[in-house]
């Protein structure tokens, strides 16, 4: 609902009511202290930015960015730059993640640098329910073709059962 009222706003701005829905957003997060709530994002969105932001778009625009605001640091990131038979690729892993009344444990994020980018990582494949589910992440990863010579790489050590 938030994402639509959003998306509203940039088709018809209306300054009172963005105003308004700013105002409930964060309030919603911190009752006693909505301003509170807007400054620890604003902060967290100057941190994104530094980690994940190019020269030609800021990190909150980027998929881990967007996925590291939506639901906090992972617990662990494997970068995996030089494996043999696979484009660039990081696992993002989360022992616990809360998504509105229900709480998934162990759920993994796996981004990847397309062989067209230079800088940056897109979002190829999630095991959290709502999120992008891309039973084809192999053929998209791997270089030299799926099956191949690829058991032994770090995505089917962590992903091979999604």
């Amino acid at each position: 609902m938030e994402a639509q009222d959003i998306k509203g706003f940039l088709k018809d701005p209306d300054e009172m009511y963005m105003r308004y829905f700013i105002y409930n957003f964060f309030h919603a997060r911190n009752e006693n202290d909505p301003e509170q709530a807007w400054k620890e994002f604003a902060d967290k969105v100057r941190e994104v930015n530094k980690m994940f932001g190019t020269t030609s778009s800021p990190g909150y625009q980027s998929d881990r960015g967007y996925i590291y605001l939506k639901y906090g640091k992972p617990n662990d990131i494997i970068t995996v730059e030089n494996e043999p038979g696979s484009l660039p690729y990081e696992i993002w892993q989360y022992n616990s993640i809360a998504v509105k009344d229900h709480r998934y444990s162990n759920q993994f994020f796996l981004f990847y640098r397309p062989a067209d980018m230079i800088t940056g990582f897109e979002l190829l494949h999630s095991t959290l329910p709502g999120e992008l589910h891309n039973n084809g992440w192999r053929n998209y990863l791997y270089t030299d073709g799926y099956p191949g010579n690829n058991s032994n790489s770090r995505a089917e050590q962590y992903l091979s059962n999604y």
